[in-house]
């Protein structure tokens, strides 16, 4: 799909050529550069075509007015289909400077060098510098717009041939920023990233952001058009390309360095909560980097020893406490096997034992009888 801008900013021209892109239509005047904008040269309006693309029919054109039309019948305006040949043929969308002043705009076919009006209608406003006039062409359908508003839509079937768009000039205004299209493309800022270094207008359902050195570069934004879902956004690729910009990596795609590349850093592995890893001695001696003692662990590391130094405490403590505890219960055994045999008597004669510990009784004496 054929696209193509020129913002006119280099040397002056006369006649305009940009590298041979430019060429006259039929035998009217060509305009020139002056100042990095195109103007008649001076006698008569200057027309000029672009044949730096392959154009289908179906095409647009653009240009921006840079002055204001102070004088009667000053005029400028855009061209499509125009073919070579010495008689002016195609499409013309322009406004003009009427008595009074008003401002119409028309559109005109020129056939075999003779013009013929399809449509007119009123400026709506006095033009200023700044304002884009667009005339696009799909198959017999004419449609003419004003800074983006279509002020008029009508139909002709006489010139269908592919031939290229352009722009014409007339005596007292300039122009700039020329821009034309297939049809049904958007058509960015003219000049847009190879001449002009402007980002590309983007529509809704498309996202194309330059990288940063190119917004630099060129000092401009990208521009969001909303509700645009049915158009295409140009420049191509290959005008992204010449413009230095690297490819986007999109939402969804992320994008890690091999283990390799840590490997290069020599960086030390981290632990996860979940997981401890150490590194081994013999990376840890290579790099020459000691391992890190982890904050966490000392306070553990000291109760530790505490409780080692308790644990030492009580091994020295049973060692001793067993072998008193032994001696005395070996002592007590001792005297209980001594005092066995009383307990054997005790088992043979239980009734007697009692009587060895008892009182002795006396009995009452009779007293003597006395006679």
């Amino acid at each position: 799909m054929a696209y193509a801008t020129d913002n006119f900013n280099r040397a002056n021209e006369d006649p305009l050529s940009g590298g041979g892109n430019w060429v006259a239509c039929g035998t009217q005047a060509r305009p020139k550069i002056v100042g990095s904008e195109v103007v008649s040269n001076g006698a008569a309006d200057g027309y000029s075509r672009y044949t730096g693309a392959s154009w289908s029919a179906d095409q647009q054109s653009e240009i921006t007015l840079t002055a204001s039309l102070g004088a009667t019948n000053d005029r400028a305006g855009v061209l499509v289909r125009c073919p070579s040949g010495s008689n002016l043929q195609g499409y013309f969308f322009y406004v003009q400077r009427e008595a009074g002043p008003t401002y119409t705009l028309y559109l005109f076919k020129w056939v075999g060098g003779s013009p013929t009006q399809l449509a007119t209608t009123s400026y709506g406003a006095t033009p200023t510098p700044g304002d884009v006039l667009l005339l696009e062409v799909v198959g017999d359908a004419l449609t003419g717009k004003v800074n983006g508003t279509t002020k008029i839509s009508t139909s002709d079937s006489a010139i269908t041939a592919a031939d290229p768009p352009g722009f014409f000039v007339g005596v007292n205004l300039s122009v700039d920023n020329w821009a034309g299209a297939d049809a049904g493309q958007r058509i960015p800022a003219a000049g847009a990233l190879a001449l002009a270094g402007l980002a590309p207008t983007v529509a809704a359902t498309f996202s194309a952001e330059p990288q940063a050195g190119a917004l630099a570069l060129a000092g401009h934004a990208p521009t969001v058009v909303e509700g645009l879902p049915g158009d295409s956004v140009f420049p191509g690729a290959g005008a992204l390309a010449l413009a230095g910009q690297a490819a986007e990596a999109v939402a969804s795609v992320s994008v890690e360095p091999a283990a390799g590349a840590l490997s290069l850093t020599a960086s030390a592995p981290s632990a996860t909560v979940s997981e401890t890893r150490q590194p081994a001695a013999g990376a840890l001696a290579l790099a020459g980097q000691a391992a890190d003692v982890l904050e966490p662990l000392a306070p553990l590391r000291d109760e530790w020893a505490v409780l080692r130094l308790y644990v030492s405490a009580l091994s020295d403590s049973w060692t001793v406490v067993p072998t008193r505890f032994s001696s005395t219960l070996r002592d007590e055994w001792t005297v209980l096997q001594e005092l066995a045999p009383l307990r054997d008597e005790w088992r043979v004669y239980p009734d007697k034992l009692p009587d060895l510990f008892a009182e002795p009784v006396h009995e009452p004496r009779a007293l003597a009888t006395v006679s």
